[in-house]
């Protein structure tokens, strides 16, 4: 791919360096982030549950069929920023 110099969704530029893994420490009913493709690992470990891919396609949320954590796409949030902040977990 040829960088132009022109990104219309700055949220996805630079892309991430693998899949983005985010999770719910806090208990919160959602988290935003600002990818629509992601894992949720529920809590960091050793206490997290099966990491699950999910992929938000077209829509702007999706719900983790394992914690029940509500993932709702920001696209003003970079793809390692989420809100409440610190629900990204960079990988070993």
């Amino acid at each position: 791919m040829i960088d132009t110099g022109v990104h219309e969704d700055l949220a996805t530029w630079p892309p991430p360096p693998e899949l983005p893994m985010f999770f719910n420490e806090l208990g919160v009913r959602s988290v935003e982030i600002g990818v629509a493709a992601f894992e949720c690992i529920g809590v960091m470990p050793p206490h997290d549950h099966p990491h699950v891919y999910l992929d938000m396609g077209e829509r702007t949320e999706i719900l983790c069929p394992y914690c029940s954590t509500e993932y709702r796409l920001n696209r003003a949030l970079l793809w390692n920023q989420t809100k409440p902040a610190n629900c990204w977990a960079p990988s070993n």
